[in-house]
């Protein structure tokens, strides 16, 4: 199953019981009409994890292209400290990808709150962060990280994997929102400029 929420995955860890496997699929798609149209999205893979961490043989024996973490937990809030702030980004340029992308300000905003988090997060143990966003947020320089930013999100994948799925998300985003910014604040580091951007989004 899909559990975009890391701090609702132990309510229905309990309430599926042990045998429950979460995940998050390497997959954007858009609404159209009553169909979701998905695509594959190569730079990430699907990630699966147990809830307890361990790695069972049914899970090893997977042979789709996945990833097994054994702290399901920690990625998915690593991943929330990725696609909270593009979305509160993004909600302020109307959700038009295009639009964020030549809004240098929001953007930089943007990639400096996911720092902040993801340094308080690591500080704190609290996250397993891929190494693909440990290098773009924790060793790149800010410029480096927006010019990314501009090239990905003026691109057809700013729509596709992005803005799309905010558009369509705002309860879920706000609410993802709220729990990774109490997640920040109890690893005792400041992100006042995730408060901000969460705060005006």
């Amino acid at each position: 199953m899909r559990a975009d929420h890391p701090f609702g995955r132990a309510w229905h860890g309990g309430a599926l019981g042990e045998r429950a496997l979460f995940g998050f699929p390497a997959a954007g798609g858009t609404r159209d009409g009553p169909a979701i149209r998905y695509v594959l999205i190569r730079q990430q893979k699907t990630t699966l994890g147990e809830p307890d961490g361990t790695r069972s043989a049914p899970v090893q024996r997977h042979r789709l292209p996945t990833v097994i973490t054994a702290n399901i937990d920690g990625w998915l809030l690593a991943h929330a400290a990725f696609i909270v702030p593009i979305a509160f980004a993004l909600y302020r340029d109307g959700t038009d990808a295009a639009r964020l992308a030549r809004d240098l300000d929001t953007l930089r905003m943007m990639v400096r709150a996911t720092r902040q988090a993801c340094q308080a997060l690591r500080a704190a143990d609290a996250a397993d962060i891929p190494a693909n966003l440990s290098v773009l947020y924790l060793r790149m320089a800010e410029a480096f990280a927006v010019r990314c930013w501009r090239w990905v999100l003026a691109s057809p994948r700013g729509e596709l994997w992005f803005a799309a799925h905010s558009r369509a998300a705002p309860p879920e985003m706000t609410s993802l929102g709220a729990e990774l910014r109490a997640a920040v604040h109890r690893a005792g580091r400041p992100a006042p400029v995730l408060d901000a951007l969460l705060s005006r989004g």
